[in-house]
């Protein structure tokens, strides 16, 4: 196995688009949560795509054991999903459905592939992304830039502008560093 490669932003661009993607994400959750509440199912757990590409994408509801199917819906693998077949559950999709998903999280990260297919393994891959003081950090089980493939946006390239490579001491160093600050903030709280 290979270590990671990491990158780190350059700039306050990177940061401000990634948080303005995470905000998108979280009015997403919010509005699709909303409707499901406004149709009874407050409490109910809502199920929630973990992929990369859809990450916090509605995927149906958890009928508790106390309840009945709700009308409008049925049985899926592990949830409950609006019944295409039915009049209610037709409009509890297009009610869903009109709210737009943001997308994948690392497709808005200026200067930044959003995914790569790894030639060594025949995946593809997503960075993990990190905000550690200032800087937004991607790190890659493969190296972006040696990678053919971006299926995402279509490129595999990264804006030297934007971003730096950074070694992956330094790297775990940061990490080391956030951990005690965000520790230390917890026991002055």
């Amino acid at each position: 196995m290979t270590d990671p490669v990491i990158y780190r932003s350059r700039t306050p661009e990177v940061p401000a688009a990634w948080k303005a993607a995470c905000e998108a994400l979280s009015a997403y959750i919010a509005a699709t949560q909303a409707i499901l509440d406004e149709a009874g199912f407050a409490g109910w757990p809502a199920f929630r795509n973990n992929g990369s590409w859809s990450y916090g994408k509605i995927a149906g509801i958890g009928v508790p054991d106390s309840e009945e199917m709700p009308a409008g819906w049925r049985a899926a693998k592990h949830c409950a999903v609006p019944d295409k077949r039915t009049k209610a559950g037709r409009e509890m999709q297009a009610r869903l459905d009109a709210v737009k998903h943001p997308g994948a999280l690392t497709g808005h990260l200026p200067g930044m592939a959003a995914d790569v297919l790894d030639g060594m393994s025949g995946y593809i891959v997503s960075p993990d992304i990190r905000v550690l003081g200032e800087s937004v950090y991607a790190e890659w089980s493969a190296d972006p830039e040696r990678a053919e493939v971006s299926f995402s946006n279509r490129t595999t390239q990264v804006d030297h502008d934007l971003w730096e490579r950074v070694k992956l001491s330094d790297y775990y160093a940061e990490r080391e560093a956030e951990d005690e600050r965000r520790a230390a903030e917890k026991v002055t709280a």
